[in-house]
């Protein structure tokens, strides 16, 4: 039983992580028709950046900072200058941002070059006691964290102007234009809004996760099953799959190592097999081009 809480309750912590790194991730591809492979490469540099920060202040709030808006700012160079000449073109979009990837990997390489890792947070260290499981504070602090940024995105989805723009642009976005509403600033601005996102992601995760180059290809994959399972355009969907693969990913490393990704990628198979657009996807986010 102790192992069965420990592992749930670390993989909810992940999945804390995981829905705010795929949330901006499925509102890009949902509105933009953009699939960004370069999102995991900016999540891995911002937590260098963060980490970086952390050791020269000793602020985890200032790092946090840091981490984020640095790559707001990235996410706003790269929609600018790429993504921009890109939209309606897939291919060229997915050559684009994958060598990006490379491109960020190759940056943080050149600048870290070696695994890094911060301690959390004064405020959160130690551990406390859950049903009988000694449970590090940290990680439930990011379930906390996690709850709360679905609670944001949430009222800004659905209560306010912004939001109703997004996800009109999202079901259609030649009708938002034809209204009068600036589309490519609402691309822009959502761009920009992911990759804030998913830098703020990279730094709450870099005291559990030992960051290293080479890590975006992983959280990528992770990120793509999320909304594979979840469905796209569909903010409960991005929960319901940030759970699935995080407690998934927990039970499988620790029941079976070396078939982690077997166990991941078979369940997710199977949900698609079902249900092509996700468990709470809408079909004609799928189909609609």
């Amino acid at each position: 039983m102790q192992f069965l809480i420990q592992q749930t309750l670390n993989g909810v912590s992940l999945s804390a992580i995981l829905f705010i790194i795929s949330i901006g991730f499925s509102i890009i591809i949902g509105l933009m028709r953009i699939v960004n492979l370069s999102h995991a490469a900016v999540f891995v540099l911002g937590a260098h950046i963060g980490i970086e920060v952390i050791k020269q202040t000793n602020s985890f709030v200032l790092g946090l900072l840091c981490g984020s808006v640095a790559m707001g700012l990235l996410g706003m160079v790269i929609e600018r200058l790429f993504i921009n000449r890109l939209y309606g073109k897939q291919l060229e979009q997915v050559l684009l941002t994958m060598g990006l990837m490379f491109i960020i990997d190759d940056i943080t390489l050149f600048f870290w070059g070696q695994p890094i890792r911060t301690p959390s947070p004064a405020l959160f260290s130690g551990t406390m006691t859950i049903f009988g499981v000694m449970f590090p504070v940290y990680r439930m602090f990011l379930i906390g964290v996690g709850i709360i940024a679905a609670i944001v995105t949430w009222l800004i989805l659905e209560r306010t102007k912004v939001g109703a723009i997004t996800r009109a642009g999202a079901d259609n976005a030649e009708m938002v234009q034809a209204m009068g509403i600036n589309i490519k600033k609402i691309f822009f601005l959502t761009f920009t809004f992911g990759a804030f996102l998913v830098g703020l992601a990279g730094v709450f995760a870099s005291p559990i996760i030992t960051m290293q180059t080479g890590m975006s290809m992983q959280f990528l994959t992770l990120a793509i099953v999320v909304i594979a399972v979840g469905g796209m355009g569909s903010l409960p969907g991005v929960i319901i799959g940030s759970l699935f693969v995080g407690i998934v990913d927990s039970f499988g490393r620790a029941l079976f190592p070396g078939l982690s990704y077997f166990t991941l990628f078979v369940p997710m198979v199977i949900v698609l097999m079902i249900r092509p657009q996700g468990l709470l996807g809408r079909i004609g986010v799928v189909l609609n081009k």
